[in-house]
């Protein structure tokens, strides 16, 4: 065990669809009768997070993306429970990653699927589903077996992690953008851009004593390819609008040394490779992972 942080992104309910990696409710409130008195408000795991006081067992909420669904489905959980947590947010809208996630989990047919469809993968790029085909990104892609391994992302397929080491991996941020577009333009049958969270949401969070945090403008999917002065502006230019103390990497990945000046505690996604001895490079366990372990 090792303090960290439990990281959170899409719910269903409320009139959002269930989609692959969505939680409800029900499952939020199962996960916080597991960890009982080991979660810590926002305020006193920072504070315990700089001053090198967090203890092996603490942990807190984290919510990445600032995801309408969050407010509407976890935030009256965490309200009535009088629970304060953190709210990772970019500030560069639209970000197309999330139109992306929201086309994937609709393509096809029109209707919602738990899980991406084999054909979208394919219409992507048919190395997803058939590496073996030609006439793909390139005949010599070959994912390494680790990469995103089930160990750590067991809520992943084969077909999900090739999908991923293709857009973060072998292609740049403006081949990918294409390539979804040119998807979207032919195949669209439900696109929308108003699942954000607004300012007002924000404001109402952060006067109940919730921290929200930074998530950069733009959530690039690999940071680590900027050099140090775009990252760090990356940071610098949501201060308007995000408390930059506490913030959370894009995808897990950037660079500790990049972070603004008055960043103080910053988030990974996963729990490999790092202690939870180091706040500016805390881990985080994602809920579905944990979700796994309390209804078994």
């Amino acid at each position: 065990m090792k303090p960290h942080g439990i990281m959170f992104h899409h719910f269903h309910g409320a009139g959002h669809p269930q989609a692959q990696g969505t939680v409800s409710a029900d499952d939020l409130n199962r996960v916080l009768d597991h960890y009982g008195d080991r979660i810590l408000s926002a305020e006193d795991f920072y504070d315990s997070a700089i001053k090198g006081n967090l203890l092996p067992s603490h942990t807190c909420l984290t919510f990445d993306d600032r995801l309408q669904s969050q407010w509407d489905v976890a935030f009256p959980v965490l309200n009535a429970r009088r629970l304060t947590s953190f709210w990772f947010v970019y500030t560069g809208l639209p970000v197309w990653e999330e139109v992306f996630w929201q086309f994937r989990a609709w393509y096809g047919d029109g209707k919602i699927n738990p899980n991406p469809s084999e054909r979208f993968y394919e219409d992507f790029d048919n190395w997803i589903v058939q590496p073996w085909k030609e006439g793909n990104v390139s005949n010599c892609v070959r994912m390494p077996e680790d990469y995103l391994d089930h160990e750590h992302y067991p809520f992943y397929t084969l077909y999900d992690r090739r999908f991923r080491y293709l857009r973060d991996v072998i292609l740049t941020p403006l081949e990918y953008m294409h390539r979804m577009l040119d998807l979207i333009l032919r195949k669209a049958n439900h696109i929308c851009l108003n699942h954000w969270i607004g300012r007002l949401e924000l404001s109402a969070l952060a006067s109940l004593g919730h921290i929200v945090g930074s998530h950069t403008v733009s959530h690039s999917t690999d940071m680590t390819k900027m050099d140090g002065t775009d990252q760090l502006e990356e940071w610098l230019d949501t201060d308007d609008d995000t408390d930059l103390k506490a913030v959370s990497y894009p995808y897990g990945r950037g660079n500790s040394d990049t972070l603004a000046p008055k960043t103080r505690l910053a988030f990974r996604s996963c729990m490999a490779g790092y202690d939870g001895a180091h706040p500016l490079n805390m881990p985080r366990e994602d809920v579905a992972n944990i979700l796994r372990e309390v209804t078994k």
